[in-house]
């Protein structure tokens, strides 16, 4: 081979040596590259992954706080419900109580009116409330009144004796609760039957007087017997 052709073959085989260098520099420098970057990739995906991480706990406490306050909304929606019913029956209590004492302050009048005592109104009705205290009094006015008027009988009977010494007054048959009717002293019937009411409650109380004696007499036997049983 000439020396030229040589020296164009080495010159293009120096050429072709050459690129294949810068060629591999070139690849060893990006696969250096190549290395730093996933490096710094992979450390941007862990902080990515660690925000990712921060976020989703971010999430979970929002959601338990949707969900606490869920449970207060509908709590506060009940109590309010609550609260407005107590209003409204505290209302209608508040209006009933006002007519009940509308209505008591109406009958406490009638009452007050019913019970003032009258212009002419005697001594006796002072103090009488009731019905019982009414028919009480009633019924012990009547009683002043009859052991009243037995007393005058028998009064006006003594001084007519004193009066007429000569004269035998006949008083058999007298009484003050009778009067006279064709020509005969008679007892009316509402006077009998009071008398007779009287009677019974006068044998009752005899009947219970006459039964504690004999219970009283009874127990004296029993301790007479014993103190007998003794002394033998």
């Amino acid at each position: 081979m000439e020396p030229a052709l040589r020296e164009n073959q080495l010159l293009r085989d120096t050429a072709a040596v050459m690129r294949m260098l810068e060629t591999a520099l070139v690849l060893g420098e990006e696969r250096g590259s190549s290395a730093k970057d996933l490096e710094k990739l992979e450390a941007k995906s862990e902080k990515l992954k660690a925000k990712l991480l921060g976020y989703e706990n971010k999430l979970a406490g929002l959601r338990e706080k949707k969900r606490v306050f869920g449970e207060q909304t509908t709590e506060l929606r009940l109590a309010k419900e609550v609260l407005e019913k107590a209003r409204k029956d505290l209302h209608e209590l508040e209006s009933r109580g006002a007519e009940e004492k509308r209505k008591l302050v109406e009958e406490n009048d009638i009452l007050k009116a019913a019970m003032a005592p009258a212009g002419d109104e005697h001594k006796a009705a002072e103090g009488l409330v009731t019905r019982a205290d009414l028919v009480g009094k009633i019924a012990e006015l009547a009683k002043d009144v009859i052991e009243g008027s037995r007393y005058s009988f028998y009064n006006v009977v003594d001084q007519l004796k004193v009066l007429n010494p000569e004269v035998d007054l006949i008083t058999e048959g007298m009484g003050v609760l009778m009067s006279v009717k064709d020509g005969q002293i008679v007892v009316p019937q509402v006077y009998k039957d009071m008398e007779a009411e009287e009677a019974e409650e006068d044998g009752k109380l005899m009947q219970d007087d006459n039964d504690g004696e004999d219970g009283e007499h009874g127990e004296d036997g029993e301790h007479e017997d014993e103190s007998n049983g003794n002394n033998a």
